[in-house]
């Protein structure tokens, strides 16, 4: 059974029937790639509302990676946390697996990616030494056919093998009317600026009075926020014995007894510009009350088990709840909203006749409202098949668990999950990495670089009075606007298969002018001191996650300047530096081409330091310059001392030099020439020079 998409051939042993009780189907993957479709007119669940199983005959591997959705029995029931499991044995590992990477013992590697199409979806299941995959719509109707099953894809370097399995689903029906890569959807534009949530800091604990209060003061305060998520604790709700269900889409009459409209007119042009609201894809958490204040809109709805209703498993009467509710959202005056609890909306539907085809039918009817009503959407919870695969007009998607302020514990899950996620979920989405409280002792300087190379959402969760100004200026300029990568930070190849717990963890992203911004951390517990060298593999490896793919970037022939962020200091990279963390930290550094002589590391006082400068032309004796918004900036050169009429440069050792330019005006441009050494100096280009502070071994300063 070979499909036609496939260039490869896919053996299939068939040992059995489609009906319950019967041998599995046992599936070998030969040849680089390809997608296996289940070629079934129609098809009926077993009691288990599996229609069929598969043993995967994998090829001996040496190490693997596993992600999983949930954490309890029912694996369809998802949560926010995303695990993702580095493992060497398949021992531990649970069912509902959506995504798998292997090492291969021949040399190269296989990723394994299961399917979701119109009514059905495929989960990986772990068992002794193996893995097997199931294809069902957990329910008992009898679905049509054909089925998509699973993609695979064999390539030399991991992500060259996520990039083409999941290219092999996008081109896949059904599968391809409802994904897009991430490389072709377009951020909304409040995305480009920094934000604020409610959450955190609110709970449900707010009302108009407080959200009007709050607007003024961050207003006030001189943080350039330009949008607000107002998070869960608007909703006009009704209980059913101990459980709280939506009862209309107005806001509850007692905390906005005028709506929304004194929120909306505390918006400024300058200031807080777009407003966000927190929904449920169930309409609340746990659902619909069913005797309900929403009118017209029943006559779309169904009972589901939990006593709650739902839309009804009909795509028409999907679409037009969601158009309705959308479409009230924009009425009220929201831009964009955070839909949430997606992934819980399947579980409302279990003991149904076709759970998944229900939750695949609301996930659609999600997307199609959100781009007709709002500038934008952000999802969070939403990691099962249903969602992963319908997410063709969102652009932004949660990868981690809930910030908690002042919880190190869970800033190391965090910070591992926000980035181990992106190897398959980043195909498709930009990664959300949640807000954060820039007056966390514990993790803020940790998590505001975190959010800097993440690409994604940039907002703030601290009380107002309590904003850390020195940790959020680095992340926007004056108006807000955020400085982005070129993709998102992802793994380096090696960290895909290690265990942060015991090793070092290291990501990287790739940044303009051909500058790549490398994290290295501590996330051991118990805690212990890390090690890892840094070269030009690492640097090689910068454009993993750009879309298109340009390949890898080979370092230009005069080398390499790396920049250590927070010491602000810099030397030439030749061969590999060993760096060395003892605590739960970072070290933040910067890996600037040079060309002509000449290394842009940039607006020092951002994060993304060459985001925040434009080469115009660069000779061996002079630099060009444009900044988009001016202020401090620093530059390696090989030989001689820079010059400028616009700036003075001053030596900060090791071939740096850095002007204190004045922030803050606009497409400042600065031309800068290279007065030559004397003759018998020696050049900077010929020094191999020591990190400034460090040891040979690279011990980091614990700031």
């Amino acid at each position: 059974m070979t499909n036609a998409l496939s260039s490869a051939t896919l053996v299939l042993c068939l040992t059995a029937g489609i009906a319950a009780g019967q041998d599995a189907t046992k599936l070998s993957f030969r040849g680089n790639s390809g997608v296996e479709m289940l070629r079934e007119a129609s098809a009926a669940p077993d009691g288990s509302g599996v229609i069929r199983r598969y043993a995967l005959d994998l090829p001996r591997f040496e190490a693997g990676t596993y992600w999983r959705a949930s954490d309890g029995p029912d694996w369809y029931n998802g949560t926010n946390r995303m695990r993702v499991t580095a493992f060497r044995r398949t021992a531990g590992l649970r069912e509902g697996g959506f995504f798998l990477l292997l090492k291969l013992r021949a040399g190269g590697y296989l990723a394994v990616l299961p399917l979701t199409g119109n009514a059905t979806t495929a989960w990986l299941v772990p068992a002794a030494e193996r893995f097997d995959l199931s294809l069902g719509n957990l329910g008992t109707a009898r679905v049509n056919g054909p089925f998509p099953v699973a993609a695979w894809a064999r390539a030399g370097d991991p992500y060259s093998a996520c990039r083409e399995v999941w290219r092999k689903a996008m081109a896949t029906e059904p599968i391809s009317v409802h994904l897009r890569p991430r490389g072709e959807k377009k951020l909304p534009e409040f995305l480009h600026y920094l934000g604020f949530a409610t959450w955190e800091e609110y709970r449900e604990n707010y009302d108009a009075g407080k959200l009007v209060d709050m607007m003024r003061r961050i207003h006030a305060s001189g943080v350039p926020i330009r949008w607000i998520q107002i998070g869960m604790g608007h909703h006009d709700i009704k209980r059913l014995g101990r459980r709280r269900l939506l009862n209309s889409l107005d806001p509850d009459a007692q905390k906005f007894p005028q709506g929304w409209r004194p929120v909306m007119a505390a918006r400024k042009e300058d200031g807080i510009k777009w407003l966000g609201v927190f929904q449920a894809l169930s309409g609340y958490p746990q659902g619909i009350h069913p005797q309900n204040a929403l009118g017209a809109l029943n006559d779309l709805l169904m009972p589901v088990p939990s006593g709650a209703v739902q839309p009804r498993n009909d795509p028409r009467a999907s679409a037009a709840f969601y158009d309705t509710m959308l479409a009230s959202v924009k009425r009220h005056g929201f831009a964009f909203i955070k839909m949430d609890f997606e992934t819980p909306n399947l579980q409302l539907y279990m003991g149904t006749p076709n759970p998944v085809e229900a939750a695949v039918n609301n996930q659609r009817s999600y997307q199609a409202a959100a781009a007709k009503y709002l500038d934008g959407t952000i999802n969070c919870m939403a990691h099962n098949g249903p969602d992963i695969f319908n997410t063709a007009g969102s652009a932004m998607t949660r990868v981690s668990q809930d910030y908690h302020k002042g919880d190190a514990a869970n800033a190391r899950l965090i910070l591992y999950h926000t980035y181990g996620n992106l190897p398959w979920a980043g195909q498709t989405v930009w990664g959300d990495h949640d807000m954060f409280h820039s007056s966390d002792t514990v993790s803020a300087k940790l998590m505001a670089v975190a959010k800097a190379v993440s690409g994604g959402t940039v907002y703030l969760s601290d009380g107002v009075d309590r904003f850390n100004k020195d940790l959020i200026a680095p992340l926007c300029y004056q108006d807000g606007r955020i400085l982005r990568p070129l993709a998102p930070a992802a793994p380096l190849p090696e960290s895909l298969f290690v265990d942060p717990a015991k090793d070092a963890y290291r990501v990287v992203a790739p940044l303009p002018d051909g500058a790549a911004a490398l994290l290295i951390y501590n996330l051991t517990r118990p805690v212990q001191t890390v090690r890892a060298t840094v070269g030009p593999d690492d640097y090689r490896a910068a454009s993993i996650m750009m879309q298109p793919y340009p390949g890898s970037w080979e370092p230009p022939q005069e080398g390499l300047v790396m920049y250590d962020w927070r010491e602000r200091s810099a030397a030439p990279l030749k061969g590999g530096r060993e760096v060395q963390l003892g605590g739960f930290e970072d070290r933040f550094l910067l890996l600037c081409p040079v060309q002509e002589g000449w290394s842009v590391i940039g607006r020092t006082d951002k994060y993304l330091s060459p985001a925040a400068v434009k080469v115009i032309s660069r000779t061996r004796d002079a630099l060009v310059l444009e900044m988009a918004e001016s202020g401090p900036l620093s530059l390696w050169s090989a030989a001689g001392n820079p010059v400028s009429k616009q700036a003075q440069f001053r030596p900060a050792g090791g071939g740096l030099w850095t002007a204190d330019i004045p922030t803050g005006k606009q497409n400042f441009t600065v031309r800068i020439e290279r007065r030559r050494a004397q003759a018998t100096a020696r050049p900077a280009a010929a020094l191999e020079v020591e990190m400034p502070g460090a040891e040979a071994a690279g011990t980091t300063r614990r700031d």
